[in-house]
């Protein structure tokens, strides 16, 4: 289990945006597969998502977090 649980308030240091992205983000950490990992490698897979969420957007297990930071088509 990862020694110390993220929080929204560690993302928003990293630059998230408030709401949904970040309960996505952090919902998805709880996953199996991501638990083991701890607090510095998780903040570092979240930022290289953030800065190229397209790459991810196939990805089954973080399909619903990018496209939430993708931006909105037609939107200015």
């Amino acid at each position: 289990m990862a020694t110390s649980k993220l929080r929204g308030n560690d993302l928003r240091k990293i630059g998230f945006p408030e709401g949904r992205a970040t309960t996505l983000a952090l919902n998805i950490l709880e996953d199996r597969q991501l638990k083991t990992l701890d607090k510095g490698s998780a903040l570092a897979l979240l930022q290289k998502i953030k800065a190229d969420p397209y790459a991810y957007l196939r990805d089954s297990l973080w399909r619903g977090w990018p496209r939430s930071l993708c931006p909105t088509p037609g939107a200015t």
